[in-house]
């Protein structure tokens, strides 16, 4: 059985999703875990604090580069994207049980996102670094690729990861709006881009 701690930081995580952090109470948190809201603060200074450590937990250790993307530097650009959309399909169940399910559970995974870089300066922070991390991953990546011949040299490096980082940023949140997030459309888009910059 999980500690409470750990449930409250569960609880927490799937009240702020569905419902923000302003909207969640101490209260329903309580009730959630099935304890009393004074008892809450056994374990926790304020319900700041429960924010800090969910967004740690469900969004900034979910993106760190080194644990989703081990041995890139061997990898064919053609690998790393296949590599690439097997750990944001893992992100996607993760959010799926994070939120239990339901047609808004991505727009609620993005709200969270979003909504930690307005209430933390840190969590900002953290999630500027990750962006900055992925995308050297990414002309890293491409720039190996462009050595070995597989990838066209006439556009930057830079360029070429920022193209497939961005459209993969941007169809995700379109589609989360829209339709709900699909790993076989965002693969399609991500080979679309691959064919346009491979030789």
């Amino acid at each position: 059985m999980k500690d409470t701690k750990e449930r409250i930081i569960q609880e927490s995580a799937r009240l702020f999703m569905q419902q923000t952090f302003d909207g969640t109470s101490v209260a329903e948190i309580g009730a959630a875990v099935g304890i009393s809201p004074s008892s809450i603060f056994s374990h926790f200074k304020s319900k700041e604090e429960i924010y800090v450590d969910t967004v740690e937990r469900y969004i900034i250790n979910t993106q760190l580069s080194q644990k989703k993307f081990e041995n890139y530097q061997n990898m064919s650009l053609r690998e790393f994207i296949d590599l690439y959309l097997d750990k944001a399909k893992e992100l996607m169940n993760l959010v799926q049980e994070y939120t239990q399910g339901g047609d808004q559970s991505y727009v609620q995974y993005f709200s969270f996102l979003l909504e930690s870089t307005i209430k933390n300066d840190v969590s900002k922070e953290k999630l500027v670094a990750l962006n900055e991390q992925e995308m050297e991953v990414w002309e890293c990546v491409v720039k190996n690729a462009q050595g070995k011949g597989e990838v066209s040299s006439d556009i930057s490096a830079q360029s070429i990861a920022e193209l497939f980082c961005y459209s993969f940023a941007g169809m995700s949140y379109s589609l989360s709006i829209n339709t709900g997030a699909s790993i076989k459309q965002l693969e399609h888009m991500l080979n679309t881009v691959y064919r346009i910059v491979a030789k």
